[in-house]
């Protein structure tokens, strides 16, 4: 089945892709926003929606469609519990960028600075964080189990 292998390869690259790229915003870019000025901070944040495209949504969406294509051609090895979540855990990173982070970003352009926005971007983005890094922990035990390690 070596489709079923470049999709397994493609969703574990794309797991600790979105895990890393998902921390790096939690602990480093979004607290951020609160250092940048009044008057430049509408510009920023638009600024920043637009280049966030390429780096953070595109890889999420991919990985969402990797994850979907891991339950139609699901090796053996990985269970179909497992897949499954994986396509939930990605549902739940669009519903809460949908839900939160997508509209409170669209709030800061419009608004400007609000350390309240803020503050719920950082918090609800917790979610994100979440659902990515428990799928960097089911692409270690993936890799795990590819080394040979315990079935």
């Amino acid at each position: 089945m070596p489709s079923a292998r470049w999709i397994v390869l493609v969703y574990v690259a794309l797991s600790f892709y979105d895990t890393g790229m998902s921390w790096v915003l939690q602990l480093m870019h979004y607290p951020l926003y609160r250092d940048v000025g009044p008057a430049e901070f509408s510009q920023y944040i638009q600024h920043n929606n637009q280049r966030a495209v390429v780096p953070a949504i595109l890889p999420a969406l991919a990985t969402l469609g990797v994850s979907l294509l891991l339950v139609w051609r699901r090796p053996v090895l990985i269970p179909a519990a497992m897949a499954v979540a994986a396509v939930l855990l990605n549902i739940v990173v669009l519903i809460s960028t949908a839900i939160w982070q997508g509209r409170l970003h669209g709030q800061l352009v419009q608004a400007g600075k609000s350390e309240p926005a803020i503050n719920r971007l950082v918090a609800t983005n917790w979610i994100r964080t979440a659902a990515f890094s428990i799928q960097a922990i089911f692409a270690l035990w993936i890799i795990h189990r590819l080394l040979g390690g315990s079935k």
